[in-house]
């Protein structure tokens, strides 16, 4: 069970060259922290992938972001990643903007959950901390109930999706410059993909 209060302090020591860095993974709760998660999703669905509009401003706060549960990868105290869940009041899944045939979505809408917004800076990919955030909002899922969790996926990383166990349940749309995948996942699937020792 992860809660607001719990940092886990996950050592990457797989590469050599990496072997003094420590990075934190919590659900945010910290002003400071919204409003990096703001400047990080400006950074990262603005300017690198080009599904929103720029701004002089450098912040991008989500059009659901009250009804989001942030996980945050910190370093040295800056957040330099994040995914969130959401569970939208009005039943409004983001996922429904990037489907060509919305009425595919109805088999899943039932204690179903969004994954969203998963994001790193460029210089801490390939280290495995998606993976970690992957795992860690899977468990938040599991541990409040639900059923099904969607994903828009960009098409690039769709089979970094497939491998958690999410499978397309549409065609590739475009949203802004970028491509993606609609997405679900049983719990089912994910608890077999924790299990598997696929981290």
């Amino acid at each position: 069970m992860i809660s607001p209060s719990t940092f886990a302090i996950v050592p990457l020591g797989i590469l050599s060259k990496l072997m003094t860095l420590r990075y934190k993974f919590k659900i945010a709760d910290q002003p400071e922290e919204f409003e990096q998660i703001f400047r990080l999703n400006y950074e990262i669905f603005a300017k690198e992938v080009g599904q929103h509009k720029t701004n002089e401003e450098g912040r991008l706060i989500d059009r659901f972001h009250k009804d989001n549960t942030y996980i945050v990868v910190k370093h040295r105290k800056k957040v330099v990643g994040m995914v969130c869940l959401t569970d939208p009041r009005d039943g409004q899944f983001s996922i429904l903007d990037k489907m060509t045939h919305p009425e595919k979505i109805k088999p899943y809408l039932k204690n179903a959950v969004e994954v969203r917004l998963l994001s790193l800076q460029k210089e801490h990919r390939n280290l495995g901390i998606s993976w970690k955030v992957g795992t860690m909002i899977g468990q938040l899922a599991l541990d409040r109930g639900y059923d099904y969790a969607f994903l828009s996926g960009i098409s690039h990383r769709r089979a970094m999706y497939e491998k958690f166990g999410f499978k397309v349940i549409d065609q590739a749309k475009k949203s802004g410059q970028a491509e993606f995948y609609p997405m679900v996942i049983h719990r089912s699937a994910f608890r077999k993909f924790l299990t598997s020792g696929k981290q």
